[in-house]
């Protein structure tokens, strides 16, 4: 760990680096985003973020699934479909180690639903990258009504904040 210059990106604001982030804030998954504490891991994050609500507290961990000290923060709790998140930015499913979903707020990518993808972060607000070796961006759905002539395709789905989303097909 180590003092850094801290920068003037607000809660929820696009960043690359640590340094773009305003004091007490870390830059992780692209965005500006508060600290938690230990004792907080689990539990939603107090505060305002001036953008998308604040979420869970995540403990991040090593990949061998050690946690890594000092590296715990918000999530920004949203809405797959409707995107919920600010403008510029998509809402997709975080899943943990245990299985749980929680919901989290990103740069959104440019790539339409059908095109080609390699992570959600290359999929426009409102759809995630699907496929395990060529990936396509697919648009989240609650309901068939959320995808205009498709359907809702419901067997793949996560369960993110009480709410179960598929895929439109």
């Amino acid at each position: 760990m180590a003092c850094i210059t801290a920068g003037t990106g607000k809660t929820g604001t696009a960043c690359t680096l640590e340094t773009d982030c305003a004091a007490g804030l870390t830059c992780s998954e692209d965005l500006c985003r508060p600290y938690c504490t230990s004792a907080e891991v689990g539990s939603n994050c107090t505060g305002t973020s001036g953008g998308a609500p604040l979420g869970v507290c995540l403990q991040f961990d090593s990949t061998s699934d050690v946690p890594i000290p000092q590296d715990s923060f918000c999530l920004f709790k949203c809405s797959l479909w409707p995107n919920s998140c600010p403008a510029g930015q998509g809402c997709i499913p975080f899943e943990t180690i245990g299985g749980v979903y929680y919901s989290d707020c990103h740069v959104a990518g440019t790539v339409a639903p059908s095109g080609s993808c390699t992570s959600d972060s290359d999929c426009i607000a409102g759809s995630g990258c699907f496929g395990t070796t060529t990936g396509v961006c697919a648009q989240y759905c609650r309901t068939t009504t959320d995808c205009g002539a498709g359907t809702c395709n419901t067997s793949s789905t996560a369960t993110v904040n009480g709410v179960v989303y598929g895929i439109c097909e």
